[in-house]
């Protein structure tokens, strides 16, 4: 499974010259990446972004003359920031989902050690 590359219909992303074969290898289990690992995928998805940002800018400045494609880049653009942003704000809440998780199970940890040490204080 750590070989594999991911099934989807992204290859620009996939054979862009920023997509190294740990980035993929990454991409292709999410569920048992680290923390560092989930880290390079954001940094690499930020440049990604603003590769593809450049590069429609640079083509809207080559296009000029032709106005209605150009807002139906600027939709699709805008479709894809706010698919983004949903997935960022997944992201988070997962990380705060699991961040509960722990500190609810040392508050539990805690609380079982203080009536190990109250139970043995009193001999019982």
């Amino acid at each position: 499974n750590s070989g594999e590359v991911p099934s989807c219909n992204c290859s620009m992303y996939l054979n862009h010259r920023l997509t190294s074969s740990e980035v993929k290898a990454c991409l292709s289990d999410l569920k048992v990446l680290n923390k560092a690992d989930f880290k390079g995928l954001l940094m690499w998805r930020d440049k990604m972004r603003a590769e593809r940002k450049a590069a429609l800018k640079s083509q809207e400045d080559s296009d000029d003359d032709d106005d209605e494609s150009d807002g139906g880049d600027n939709a699709g653009e805008m479709d894809s920031d706010a698919e983004d942003e949903q997935i960022q704000s997944e992201i988070d809440e997962l990380r705060k989902k699991k961040i509960r998780e722990s500190k609810r199970k040392k508050k539990k940890e805690r609380e079982l050690a203080a009536k190990r040490r109250k139970r043995a204080a009193f001999g019982m």
